[in-house]
């Protein structure tokens, strides 16, 4: 597992949500986790497998999708 995308409620170009979200888990996991790109997480977004996801924290709302870890917080 590869990357970890977090962009499924707020939007990861507001630099605030991105900084602090990718410090978060940096710190509190204990290493830096590769997130994915604007491109990926669009990618990602279309995906049927994500889009039928449950949302967070029902079962389901945390899956491995190809190389991606997604928690999917809202739609």
């Amino acid at each position: 597992m590869k990357r970890l995308c977090h962009d499924l409620i707020w939007p990861a170009d507001d630099l605030t949500n991105a900084y602090t979200r990718e410090y978060f888990v940096e710190r509190y996991v204990g290493f830096d986790v590769p997130f994915a790109d604007r491109e990926e997480k669009r990618a990602l977004k279309e995906d049927p497998r994500v889009q039928e996801m449950p949302i967070y924290p029902a079962y389901g709302s945390v899956q491995r999708i190809d190389d991606f870890l997604v928690v999917r917080f809202g739609t």
